[in-house]
């Protein structure tokens, strides 16, 4: 029950109010710790991290439909390492806007040493205790991206909102 309960708030944490999980590498975590954004534009920033936002969202709630594998601690890394992991690595890759990527890099730092807790822990308490970590983004900058954000079909698919909650 606890372990259902915790990945029902990692779903909630990380989908819905984010100003934005083999066995996982630390390679990935420690890849985001030192990472670097290459500045982009408003529409390709939204498109990728909107595309992340939505396909971590499936992985999760593909995670979440059988509640016998929750409790199995063999699949945690399949779970929730794994495409936590592959959400970071996804974020990694998108290009913000020159006002934000101080923001995203903090971001990625922040969620990257998510995963290599996790990783270290097994346990996707991690997660859970370290939320109050992930940054939001600047108000004015996320209203803007969120004005973007309403016509692209991977954060309407997600209910993804850059300005808190759902979009």
């Amino acid at each position: 029950m606890q372990r259902t309960l915790l990945a029902s708030c990692l779903l909630l944490i990380v989908i819905l109010p984010v100003a934005a999980c083999g066995g996982g590498s630390s390679d990935t975590a420690g890849k985001a710790l030192s990472y670097t954004a290459t500045p982009g534009n408003d529409n390709e920033y939204v498109a990728a991290y909107c595309k992340a936002q939505a396909q971590f969202q499936d992985a999760m709630g593909n995670a979440l439909k059988d509640p016998a594998k929750l409790a199995d601690a063999s699949q945690f890394d399949k779970l929730y390492e794994q495409p936590f992991e592959r959400y970071v690595n996804a974020l990694e890759a998108a290009h913000p806007p020159s006002d934000l990527v101080q923001y995203h890099e903090s971001l990625v730092r922040t969620l990257g040493g998510i995963v290599e807790s996790m990783q270290k822990s097994k346990k996707i308490d991690a997660l859970v205790s370290e939320a109050s970590r992930i940054p939001q983004p600047p108000k004015a900058a996320a209203a803007r991206l969120q004005a973007v954000a309403a016509n692209n079909a991977d954060c309407q698919r997600s209910q993804f909102s850059f300005t808190g909650g759902q979009g």
